[in-house]
């Protein structure tokens, strides 16, 4: 049996002449990674996921929970049924995802799911008492935490809201903004016609 080295085999020229870019060596890749913009998003991103998070657990939710809580919330105020189809879409979520959350908040009595009337395919959902209660009194934290995390970018978050909606525009499940000039608070408002939950 012939054994058959790499000097036995052609060299691509063009393989020769191929060269790492100047920013490539060890000393320069952490510096030019914090410059790619889609990096930095995605820093920002896991930020305010984290600061979230971290002011919904004193109300036992994650931010996963507590988007299709108030989603329902949010969906109860024109909807007659409110699906699990309707709701996935409503928050953007994963569907597969929307029924294990769910599954879990039905476990911990916040969440009810009925027959639907003319769609045995279907379950309605309905947030029970204790989970409106829930989903309204973390409502001001997580407000709170949206205007202060971006507090920062002062006047210039009109812009950068306006530039987010812009990126996201290819988007289906994209949210299309406001016209008007004035920053919208993050969308978890209390429903005025739940005012009487909260006390």
């Amino acid at each position: 049996m012939n054994i058959r080295t790499t000097r036995d085999f052609p060299v691509n020229s063009r393989m020769t002449n191929l060269a790492l870019p100047d920013h490539a060596d060890n000393e320069h890749i952490g510096e030019h990674i914090g410059d790619s913009t889609g990096f930095l998003l995605l820093q920002v991103s896991s930020a305010w996921q984290r600061t979230i998070t971290a002011a919904l657990r004193p109300y036992g939710l994650t931010q996963a929970q507590f988007t299709l809580l108030s989603g329902m919330l949010q969906l109860s105020e024109h909807e007659t049924y409110v699906t699990q189809v309707k709701l996935a879409r409503h928050t953007c979520s994963d569907v597969m995802m929307t029924s294990q959350v769910l599954r879990t908040l039905e476990s911990r009595g916040l969440v009810e799911r009925n027959p639907h009337p003319t769609d045995t395919r279907a379950k309605i959902l309905v947030l029970t008492e204790i989970g409106e209660r829930t989903v309204l009194r973390a409502m001001p934290a997580v407000n709170r935490i949206d205007m202060d995390f971006f507090s920062d970018l002062g006047e210039q978050r009109t812009v950068f809201y306006r530039m987010l909606h812009k990126l996201s525009a290819h988007d289906p499940c994209a949210i299309v903004p406001d016209q008007s000039t004035r920053v919208p608070q993050i969308q978890f408002i209390e429903p005025t016609s739940h005012a009487g939950l909260r006390q």
